[in-house]
């Protein structure tokens, strides 16, 4: 995996990280009482291409790295990411895993090809040692290095009910994450990437049926600009931080 693959994982799993923490707070989960088990890590590799045919794309995935080039952008769209996603855990779908956070990612040169990393949590019940765990079935496909990470990661004893964390339906949302980012670029994302020279990572999670879109700084790791977007309607509800400075 390159430098830069590197470096893109650490950004958003960090931000995953903090998001899963806040809503198992939010849903009265006292994680101390649990005790954690990396269960299974996989990771599979195939060519970065724009155009994708799943039962290809498949076919194609292989256990070895590839060799190290220049990140391309693809233009995926979201049923092309959550076709992909959910061929990888149709075995954990059909056993009642619930998709319970959605992320994503692009560098902010990259915007206009839309969401270059989409990453996911899913979640259910299930026995190990004779009592019930909570596990966690974590994917991020990172379409633009051609590389895709699926983890297990249990919790027992459980100290949460997996619905009160709150699942969510982006595969049935109206307005897809593609349209989503484009919003957040024409209510004020598109002005700041320039005045920055796009040095900057643009991220969103969805959450309670809105997603949250955030440009952090590449110099100095804040958020710059964050915007509240409604999942349904596109209704930008809230902006804060940034604001483009008035014309003179």
């Amino acid at each position: 995996m390159s430098k830069q693959s590197r470096s893109l994982k650490r950004w958003h799993r960090t931000t995953g990280v903090l998001l899963l923490t806040v809503s198992l707070i939010l849903a009265g989960c006292d994680r101390t009482k649990e005790i954690e088990y990396s269960l299974e890590h996989h990771d599979y590799y195939f060519p970065p291409q724009r155009e994708m045919e799943i039962d290809t794309l498949m076919r194609s995935l292989t256990n070895q790295a590839q060799s190290e080039s220049k990140p391309v952008p693809i233009a995926w769209s979201q049923k092309q990411f959550f076709d992909l996603i959910e061929a990888l855990v149709k075995d954990q779908l059909k056993q009642g895993a619930e998709l319970q956070s959605v992320f994503f990612n692009a560098s902010c040169k990259d915007v206009d090809f839309g969401p270059q990393t989409v990453s996911v949590d899913f979640w259910r019940i299930a026995p190990y040692q004779g009592q019930p765990m909570r596990l966690r079935i974590a994917v991020d496909v990172e379409a633009q290095v051609g590389h895709i990470s699926v983890r297990l990661i249990g919790y027992s004893p459980p100290q949460v009910p997996i619905t009160e964390i709150g699942p969510v339906d982006v595969i049935n949302s109206k307005i897809p994450i593609e349209k989503i980012l484009m919003l957040a670029e024409q209510a004020g994302g598109r002005a700041l990437r320039e005045s920055i020279s796009n040095n900057c990572r643009v991220g969103g999670v969805l959450a309670e049926n809105k997603w949250r879109i955030f440009y952090d700084s590449l110099v100095s790791h804040e958020s710059l600009l964050i915007l509240d977007v409604d999942a349904d309607t596109g209704q930008i509800t809230e902006v804060r931080g940034w604001t483009a400075p008035s014309p003179k």
